[in-house]
């Protein structure tokens, strides 16, 4: 998928970079097209999370003249008038962002708090904790900066197969969203009583940005009229509105990346000036357009197909199969709180948990799991399966051609879970794999070939 909007740094005009901070190994957070690109003429130090200490090693290949500095969960770090406190959130079940490390940078006079990618656990001990770092000085802003996730209802308004279906989607969509944004107030006065409430705190201020995901612009431009059902603004008005309701005063306004915002004495100053040294390559009109023509209908098939490949590293394939089921995803499953392997075997009519694995419509493989052998074994037929894959996009994931993602671009198989390509998507489940993927980008990177040159050779037979 493609970030938008697609930006370049001029860097004769760049500020000065002190440090970057590298929250978590997602490519929009972690990229090595960039850092490359800017090691070419700065050279500051990286802040790295003790979670993504199994990639120091590739950091220091690939940028050798980059001081790195590890960072501890709950510890602070000075530098000049600035503390740092760095929380990596313990969450009940694995999420593909478990390696996240959020940020919390103060002065004596003024906290900016900012969760990156991942939302706190509602747990008391959470609320305290916060609720102690913001007010450990007499802070004039305690500026807390939250991302608003849509990735899940762009699924709805894009799998929608008529006017209407879609037209009820995102009516449900806009009542959940602000029904969740009610939630945030109603849950003091009914069930968290005993708990901090931040957003009683003196001086407390939020600030929002977005998390969305759009197609390459040589593929399905055609989509970006029903990929945005609400937009940051809109999102931004609800949450107001929520506040207002229940009686909190509390500053709100949404963030843009190449547009500067000031927030000072509990105040959010918008900026209409833009950063001199970011200029804006693409403009691409993401505009909801409710009425649109435009329908998703991708079929389920290989998203590049790899038949010669496969044919002739059959045996090689079904190991890496094997290892990544047997070493990786039955552990995970075994201790999954929604969907444990157990209960997942014992409601099946079989007693198995059986995945297919498709070559071609008429070749299929099957790796079956039940109580007498323990572990995932190979088969040629199975009367049922609980999950299908083409090879074809299982090799892809191994090869770190695909990630879990590239569902935007085809479809899976419908109706179906998903729980093995879920796994290999969890960053401390297969940071090998996370290994893999950086490698391969910084190779690419370090002798200038760009994210576009990449998406297009892999996807440039692909609509």
């Amino acid at each position: 998928m493609q970030r938008y909007p697609k930006l370049e740094i001029d860097f004769k005009n760049l500020w000065k970079i002190d440090w970057i901070f590298l929250s978590h190994a997602h490519c929009d957070h972690f990229d090595p097209y960039t850092l490359i690109e800017i090691y070419k003429h700065q050279n500051p130090d990286i802040l790295l999370p003790e979670t993504l200490l199994h990639l120091e090693d590739i950091l220091k290949k690939y940028l050798p003249t980059a001081k790195i500095v590890i960072l501890k969960d709950r510890e602070f770090t000075n530098w000049q008038d600035l503390e740092f406190y760095w929380i990596v959130f313990r969450h009940t079940s694995s999420t593909n962002e478990d390696d996240v490390m959020t940020l919390a940078v103060s002065n004596n006079t003024e906290i900016c708090y900012i969760e990156v990618d991942t939302a706190f656990p509602e747990t008391e001990d959470i609320f305290e904790e916060l609720n102690k770092i913001f007010t450990r000085k007499n802070y004039s802003s305690i500026c807390h900066v939250s991302t608003r996730n849509e990735l899940w209802w762009i699924f709805w308004s894009l799998d929608a197969q008529n006017f209407e279906e879609r037209r009820q989607k995102v009516k449900n969509y806009i009542e959940t969203r602000k029904e969740e944004t009610e939630w945030q107030y109603a849950k003091y006065d009914e069930w968290y009583e005993e708990y901090s409430d931040l957003s009683r705190l003196k001086n407390y201020c939020r600030v929002f940005n977005g998390q969305w995901i759009a197609y390459p612009e040589f593929l399905w431009k055609e989509f970006d009229e029903i990929l945005i059902p609400l937009s940051l603004a809109e999102i931004t008005e609800i949450e107001k509105k929520a506040a207002k309701d229940y009686r909190r005063k509390i500053p709100m306004d949404f963030l843009w990346g190449w547009k500067k915002i000031s927030v000072e004495n509990w105040k959010i100053f918008p900026g209409k000036e833009k950063f001199s040294w970011i200029k804006v390559l693409a403009n691409r009109d993401f505009t909801y357009k409710k009425n649109s023509k435009n329908f998703r209908k991708i079929d389920s098939k290989p998203l590049f197909d790899n038949k010669k490949y496969l044919s002739e590293n059959r045996e090689e394939f079904l190991k890496k199969m094997k290892y990544f089921l047997n070493t990786r995803f039955l552990a995970y499953q075994i201790w999954s709180i929604e969907n444990p392997l157990r209960e997942l075997v014992l409601r099946s009519p079989s007693k198995k948990y059986v995945i297919c694995v498709k070559f071609s419509e008429s070749d299929k493989i099957y790796f079956s799991y039940d109580f007498a052998s323990m572990k995932f074994v190979q088969t040629e037929s199975e009367k049922s399966y609980n999950e299908k894959y083409w090879a074809s996009d299982l090799h892809d994931l191994f090869e770190w051609k695909q990630e879990m993602f590239s569902t935007f671009l085809h479809k899976l198989e419908k109706w179906k879970p998903l729980f093995f390509w879920t796994c290999l998507w969890m960053p401390l489940m297969a940071s090998d794999i996370v290994r893999q993927k950086f490698e391969m980008h910084f190779e690419k990177a370090k002798d200038w070939k760009s994210v576009d040159e990449f998406c297009e050779g892999v996807l440039g037979n692909f609509r």
